[in-house]
């Protein structure tokens, strides 16, 4: 067999140019037919997440008012919470304090009256002791004490050696 060659190389080359040109506008076409129909299937799963977050929306909505009387309650209780708090930071513990006060106080004194201000920590007190020796005792305890500091005693309160009829105040720790 015979193979007669009547294109010059000139035009083979072209031609072979050509083949390329058409062969990489063909892959073209088809990128772009694939990227379209990618695109038409996207559609409809675009719609359906969009139908899905409205759903989601109207769910949180419902959720947030089925569960706001839930919420009501527990905003209720830690106001409640923060009261009782407050009030337990105020408190003091008297019957400690009294108690306290009850082993500094030496037989054959008594405390007639007490006054004490919880917000100052100043406290004020009345008695009868039945001599200097028990009162000077009584108010040595009271300085050794944990509990008070600062006491004030008028001189007047010594003067006297039987029946003596004080008063101190100053400043007390909180218990």
């Amino acid at each position: 067999m015979i193979h007669l060659n009547l294109i010059s190389p000139k035009q083979q080359k072209l031609l072979k140019v050509r083949n390329v040109y058409l062969y990489i506008e063909n892959f073209l076409n088809l990128l772009i037919i694939a990227s379209i129909l990618i695109a038409i299937s996207l559609i409809p799963i675009n719609q359906t997440i969009a139908n899905l977050s409205r759903t989601v929306e109207q769910k949180k909505g419902a959720v947030a008012a089925s569960n706001k009387l839930l919420t009501d309650k527990i905003n209720y209780l830690n106001e409640e919470i923060t009261t009782i708090d407050s009030i337990q930071k105020s408190f003091n513990d008297w019957p400690g304090f009294l108690k306290e006060l009850a082993s500094l106080v030496p037989n054959n004194v008594l405390i007639i009256q007490i006054n004490a201000q919880l917000k100052t920590n100043q406290f004020t007190m009345q008695g009868h002791a039945e001599s200097r020796e028990e009162y000077l005792l009584f108010k040595d305890n009271l300085e050794n004490s944990e509990i008070f500091f600062d006491l004030n005693t008028p001189i007047t309160d010594i003067l006297q050696r039987e029946n003596i009829t004080f008063e101190i105040s100053g400043f007390f720790n909180r218990l």
